[in-house]
């Protein structure tokens, strides 16, 4: 995923780059392979956009900060003959199993990027809403979740990372949009959206 943030501060955008190709056409190989900074350069190469840092969290993290704000209801798309979205219960010991491991097919794919975007969405919500972000204890306790499973590259230094949840402050889950790049479909336009920070809510 990559992690797009406004220059103003007041909108943000998760996009995801499908680690199979979707589109028929020629793409390139598939991003789980590849060691971390292979994984940037294939990014950069597809989105024409210089990453400023990579970080990697895995979903176990994510897991934690579920179980601190009580479990998530993630919202599904409807299922054939129901009518209407149905929204599930998931708890911090159900993450990884719900976002899905490794992949075959590029249906696969695009239903488990889905969840994974309607989870961080959920988790988002309950972190970023007025009240959980008047009790300081919580927030703390969630940011020190949150780094306890994060790796960044030697250039994002600690004081740096502060400032930048610092200067988020303001930013509401709302203003959070989330997309998915097709390399050889629509991909051109959205990273364009991406550089003229067209994304964010």
């Amino acid at each position: 995923m990559v992690f797009h943030i406004d220059e103003n501060r007041q909108g943000a955008a998760f996009v995801s780059v499908p680690e199979t190709e979707y589109c028929g056409a020629s793409a390139p190989a598939p991003l789980l392979d590849a060691q971390a900074i292979r994984t940037l350069y294939e990014v950069e190469q597809i989105s024409g956009i210089r990453m400023d840092h990579l970080a990697i969290l895995d979903w176990h993290s994510i897991g934690r900060l579920v179980d601190l704000v009580g479990g998530v209801d993630v919202e599904l798309d409807p299922a054939p003959g129901d009518s209407g979205p149905t929204r599930v219960d998931v708890a911090a010991e159900q993450i990884v199993d719900f976002v899905g491991g490794d992949v075959a097919s590029p249906p696969d794919e695009i239903a488990r990027i889905l969840r994974q975007q309607r989870l961080l969405d959920a988790v988002l919500q309950n972190a970023l809403h007025q009240e959980f972000r008047k009790q300081p204890l919580q927030l703390h306790r969630a940011l020190h979740l949150v780094s306890t499973g994060l790796a960044v590259d030697r250039t994002w230094s600690m004081t740096q990372m502060a400032r930048l949840v610092i200067s988020l402050r303001n930013l509401r889950s709302r203003a959070i949009t989330y997309h998915t790049a097709f390399p050889d479909c629509d991909g051109a336009t959205l990273w364009e959206q991406v550089r003229s920070d067209r994304l964010g809510g």
